[in-house]
């Protein structure tokens, strides 16, 4: 595109859809995941990524070091989405421990009332059960939340999944 006097040109193409660009396509991103696999595995670097890539594949240079350099960023953005993930889990951890630490201390504040007084009437006393089953579901979540994390942080191998966390753990 150029830049003229404030306007911009540009020069556009449209492709014709051919059935054999859906297939290198494909093979361009099985390609690529093999080299993510092997970059994970067997700590290869790009430049001995690009000589198995066209080794094996039989496929030109410039195609290799392409392949080779995306699955590095990806690598590396896999990377970063994994410490992102875990900063993200123990703020959620934090967050979900102060706010059941506050109501275990008013559930302690309304239990000590009521055992002086018992419960003003039917609401209140309703009131202090849902609070306890709140807490419970609270206290399951935190838990389910550490396993992951630790999970997560035992993970070396990094997984790529395109839809849903329910597809992905099914994977």
């Amino acid at each position: 595109m150029a830049k003229s006097h404030g306007s911009l040109r540009g020069i556009e193409a449209k492709i014709e859809y051919h059935p054999a660009f859906e297939e290198l396509g494909t093979l361009y991103e099985s390609w690529k995941r093999s080299a993510i696999n092997w970059m994970q595995t067997e700590k290869l670097s790009e430049s001995l990524v690009e000589k198995r890539l066209m080794k094996r594949f039989n496929i030109q240079w410039a195609w290799a070091d392409s392949i080779a350099t995306e699955a590095r960023t990806c690598l590396n953005q896999l990377k970063t989405a994994k410490a992102n993930n875990i900063a993200k889990l123990e703020l959620q951890i934090q967050a979900k421990t102060t706010a059941a630490f506050k109501l275990i201390t008013t559930l302690e504040k309304t239990l000590k009332l009521a055992t002086k007084k018992g419960f003003p009437h039917l609401q209140a006393r309703n009131k202090f059960w849902h609070q306890l089953l709140g807490l419970k579901s609270k206290i399951e979540k935190i838990a389910s939340l550490k396993r992951k994390l630790k999970q997560l942080k035992n993970t070396e191998r990094l997984h790529i999944c395109f839809g849903s966390q329910k597809l992905f753990n099914a994977q």
